[in-house]
């Protein structure tokens, strides 16, 4: 069995202190990641003991059959997989979305809002388990950027946040870019690091615009983010309950 190297998480935060209507998320319930599959036991230990009971893997089959859970699966952690992508081990399908794009934000935010209405059932089964933890949840993706972007603009609308604070939560990652670039480069297959590093600039880094189009794409085809979850499943008790578990007064 081939042993997969661990790393310490290059894009882990708390969503704790962002705005929200009537207050601000309550810090220490909610985090987003990256690939906390190939977290080292330091990590992971820290994960638990901050809390966290629930992790949600937003990664595509291919990816969660390859590298598994990790050794969180020796703490006492449930999962959730709810998988946004079919596959996205194919660097060059990507390039092939970009193609000819005189505006790559705005084909990414396109791309976003696609996932977003196509997965509506199972972001809201996600939100669902959010509010149903009794603990900390954590949601990741590979990079913690795309697919868990997406989902956090998901739930922090469903908590009342407006559109700049979703923005600039989605924008974090660009800063922590390099380091997860290097956490890539330390498990793939040899030459993969750098046939990702060769994808678009739109698509490694995480532009303020990207957002803000998968933001205006879903509004002009929906009305609204919470419209197109109102109607994927998640209803106003639903929203009702996690606003009570993760609000608190700012």
């Amino acid at each position: 069995m081939t042993m997969i190297q661990t790393f310490p998480l290059a894009n882990l935060r708390d969503l704790g202190g962002i705005p929200v209507r009537g207050g601000r998320v309550r810090p220490g319930l909610v985090f987003r990641s990256d690939d906390v599959a190939l977290v080292d036991e330091p990590g992971a230990l820290a994960l638990v003991q901050s809390g966290v009971s629930l992790v949600i893997d937003l990664r595509s089959p291919g990816e969660a059959t390859r590298t598994g859970r990790g050794v969180l699966s020796g703490h006492p952690v449930d999962y959730l997989h709810l998988p946004l992508t079919a596959d996205v081990s194919d660097p060059t399908a990507l390039v092939q979305l970009f193609s000819g794009s005189d505006h790559p934000e705005r084909t990414m935010g396109a791309w976003y809002a696609q996932l977003l209405e196509e997965r509506s059932a199972e972001i809201v089964r996600g939100l669902r388990a959010i509010a149903d933890n009794p603990g900390g949840s954590l949601f990741h993706c590979a990079a913690g950027k795309d697919r868990t972007g997406i989902f956090a603009a998901a739930l922090l609308t469903v908590l009342g946040a407006d559109e700049p604070s979703i923005v600039a939560d989605y924008a974090r990652t660009a800063a922590v870019i390099e380091a997860i670039m290097a956490r890539f480069a330390g498990h793939q297959a040899p030459g993969a690091a750098e046939e990702w590093k060769e994808l678009p600039a739109a698509l490694m880094g995480a532009s303020p615009a990207t957002m803000a189009s998968m933001l205006e794409t879903t509004r002009t085809a929906h009305g609204s983010v919470a419209a197109l979850l109102a109607a994927g499943g998640c209803d106003a008790a639903l929203a009702a309950r996690l606003r009570d578990r993760l609000v608190e007064p700012a």
